[in-house]
């Protein structure tokens, strides 16, 4: 996951100093990556099943 966030972000190193703010930095990072995948690919399960019904018909 590491590598995702530093190819994504350009992460290189943080700006924080201390175990906490660094950690509390590292999670904000983590959930910034994840709620661009919710918004990157949304509900999956219904995308399916429409695709399904454009095919059958």
């Amino acid at each position: 996951m590491f590598a995702d966030i530093n190819h994504a972000t350009g992460l290189r190193r943080f700006s924080l100093r201390g175990r906490r703010k660094v950690n509390a930095q590292w999670m904000m990072y983590c959930l910034a990556h994840n709620i661009g995948k919710i918004q990157r690919y949304g509900d999956i399960g219904r995308w399916k099943k429409e695709r399904k019904a454009q095919i059958r018909q």
